[in-house]
């Protein structure tokens, strides 16, 4: 392999690597809402919210191939594939050119990630890089996989009305739970037939988002195939899109499947990662 090429790999491993710990650790600090979401609605806007709900069917496992476009603040793709158990843990391998080049761990206490071709990884307490809200796993997956939630709470469900504010709109409709993350409100965005579009967290300097389309109906409820992920991390921009081929999704992961300390592999800081995309 030649030098650009394996340059471009360290780079897309980075670069991957500090995406998906910039979405993470995009609902950490943020500013005190100073009004609270009124009472759901009543008529359409609340059937409405129920027949979403109802299009959320649970699942316990899943194993899905994903392709993860990194476009800010590099452009970069890279295709792989998602092993996660629900409430528990998420694993993601991806590969160039058919190599293995970073996988990502997180379960509800630690987040691991390997950095391959320069042998590298870090962990860190999933507190540190979430900086201690109360995102759980199942908040994490459903971000990405889109599902609208509750914080703490799961994917919204029919008899989930009193823990949210519904309101209507001209072409759409909105979902704003009464609890927040980090004191900050954050709202979903649903199209009048009913399709998710947004997530968006309300923070004081900028607002993370959540785009979402195309979506898929499975034997364990809806789920989208495309999330669009921006956020701000140490001043930078991250905007990586994930698309999820869910006709090859299979419902069940191995029990090999989580994290091992790698062997010969240097241990670094979580922030060192971040030097790779500095220039």
């Amino acid at each position: 392999m030649n030098r650009n090429k394996l340059n471009n790999l360290k780079l897309f491993q980075a670069a991957i690597i500090v995406a998906i710990a910039a979405l993470m650790g995009a609902c950490s600090s943020s500013r005190e809402a100073t009004t609270a979401p009124a009472e759901i609605e009543s008529g359409s806007v609340s059937e409405k919210f129920t027949t979403l709900a109802a299009e959320y069917k649970p699942w316990t496992q899943i194993n899905v191939p994903v392709n993860v476009n990194l476009s800010k603040p590099k452009s970069i793709s890279a295709s792989g594939r998602a092993y996660m158990r629900r409430g528990e843990d998420i694993y993601i391998s991806l590969r160039v050119l058919g190599i293995e080049v970073a996988t990502f761990y997180a379960n509800a206490d630690s987040v691991y990630m390997t950095e391959k071709i320069g042998h590298r990884y870090a962990a860190a307490p999933i507190s540190s890089l979430l900086n201690n809200t109360s995102l759980t796993i199942s908040d994490l997956q459903d971000i990405i996989l889109g599902r609208a939630f509750i914080n703490t709470k799961g994917t919204i469900a029919p008899d989930m009305k009193k823990s949210v504010a519904v309101k209507g709109g001209a072409d759409t409709w909105t979902i704003t739970p009464k609890n927040k993350i980090a004191g900050a409100p954050y709202t979903f965005t649903v199209s009048n037939d009913g399709v998710l579009q947004s997530l968006v967290i309300d923070k004081s300097t900028y607002k993370p988002k959540c785009h979402y389309s195309a979506p898929v109906t499975t034997g364990h409820g809806t789920f989208m195939s495309s999330s669009l992920l921006s956020t701000t991390l140490k001043g930078k921009q991250f905007e990586v899109g994930l698309r999820w081929s869910w006709n090859s999704v299979k419902w069940e992961v191995g029990p090999s499947v989580g994290w091992r300390e790698p062997k010969g592999y240097r241990k670094i800081e979580l922030s060192q990662i971040m030097t790779l995309l500095g220039k």
